[in-house]
């Protein structure tokens, strides 16, 4: 039992320390005597002790000074706090996390289902019981080693701590968080991670996996596939892909929604276009893609490709590694790194303005030239034509 308060609606007015006061419910329109403790939680009990109620007001307070007056003898005349005994509100991780940071990032970050998930099971288990201004590098430190020593890639406890860093941030400096005075995670490093070599898929492997691809249970994966290696996209900006955001006459494919969280445009190669050509006798719904049954975008296709990459005897292949392979073929082909880094919608402020000046013809005839030899195999000619007899 924390504080003293006078709670009406969403507002908490503390006042001494103490085990009871009144409380206002907006759902009840009445007022009780409750009992607010440090988690943020209100009960009301009536004159035989039965409790009638509990609820979250969101809201968490702590002491701030070492020597807040906890008994009643502690007190002024006036039944107050002696003076510089005022307590501040501190929320804990767990309710900063919940009730604020979650709240912002949902709102604001397309990647905002990662930041739950990382919370939820890795930074609330480590710091989730401490108040904000409790939480110290040598926390940070021990969490960092606790990923390592559970297994957690180098990779992985990184992730941890830039959005812990990153919630600091926005605690401490953009939000100015009452008792919230620095960032315990400054001075932490991230862990050196150790890059596997990016794996590409020569022809003849290409040629050998979409034999099996075209076997697969899922009559879509072949399309999806074949797209994805001809536009260096995606797997998700394929998936997601609508009629609307085709225009097939100048051959330009705008992706609405991209990691950056900005559309952009990529210019359609030959290739490309004849596996458009193709969906427009096989889709079914506004998703080029979309699965037959339902119309919708597939949620997952693992487990198909898993089966056609190990009965294709390379199971070490995965569907980003189709992306790597678009840009290494272009790069073999002689095209710039900066006409690659464009057809990828990588968006580096240094690398795009590099590549600003590059003409939309000029990346088509860098995508056509570096994806001509792979689009052969896939069956898929120039000028949108397909090419008969090719292994679908």
């Amino acid at each position: 039992l924390d504080a003293l308060g006078e709670f009406t609606g969403e507002t908490v007015n503390l006042a001494v320390p103490g085990k009871h006061g009144h409380y206002t419910s907006t759902l009840r329109q009445k007022s009780y005597v409750f009992f607010f403790n440090s988690r943020g939680e209100v009960s009301s009990f009536d004159h035989h002790g039965e409790k009638l109620f509990t609820e979250h007001t969101g809201i968490v307070w702590r002491r701030r000074h070492p020597n807040f007056a906890e008994d009643e003898d502690e007190r002024d005349d006036d039944g107050g706090a002696d003076d510089g005994n005022v307590p501040i509100s501190v929320p804990t991780f767990e309710a900063f996390a919940w009730n604020s940071y979650l709240p912002f990032s949902q709102a604001n970050k397309r990647s905002w289902k990662t930041d739950e998930t990382l919370i939820r099971t890795h930074l609330i288990p480590a710091f989730g019981k401490k108040h904000l201004d409790e939480i110290t590098t040598e926390d940070v430190l021990n969490m960092q080693q606790a990923g390592l020593k559970a297994g957690a890639a180098p990779g992985s406890v990184n992730r941890r701590l830039i959005l812990l860093r990153y919630m600091f941030n926005t605690a401490w400096r953009d939000w100015k968080i009452a008792g919230v005075k620095e960032n315990p995670t400054h001075g932490v490093r991230l862990l050196k991670e150790n890059n596997k070599k990016e794996r590409y898929v020569r022809a003849d492997e290409m040629a050998q996996l979409y034999d099996e691809i075209c076997s697969s249970q899922n009559t879509m994966l072949k399309h999806i596939v074949a797209f994805l290696v001809l536009t260096g996209a995606r797997r998700n900006e394929v998936l997601h892909a609508t009629w609307q955001d085709i225009d097939l006459i100048r051959g330009m494919w705008r992706i609405p929604d991209t990691k950056s969280g900005y559309a952009r445009h990529l210019p359609l190669n030959d290739g490309a276009m004849a596996v458009l050509h193709q969906m427009q006798g096989v889709s079914r719904s506004q998703f080029i893609f979309g699965n037959p049954k339902t119309g919708k975008p597939y949620v997952h296709i693992y487990q198909a490709w898993d089966t056609a990459r190990k009965k294709a005897g390379l199971p070490d292949v995965r569907m980003h590694d189709l992306r790597h392979t678009f840009a290494s073929l272009l790069i073999n082909n002689g095209r710039s790194i900066y006409e690659v880094q464009k057809l990828l919608g990588h968006t580096q402020i240094k690398t795009t303005q590099r590549y600003a000046h590059l003409t939309q013809e000029t990346l088509l005839d860098a995508s056509n030239i570096g994806t001509a030899a792979m689009a052969a195999t896939l069956g898929m000619g120039p000028h949108g034509d397909v090419i008969e007899g090719r292994l679908c």
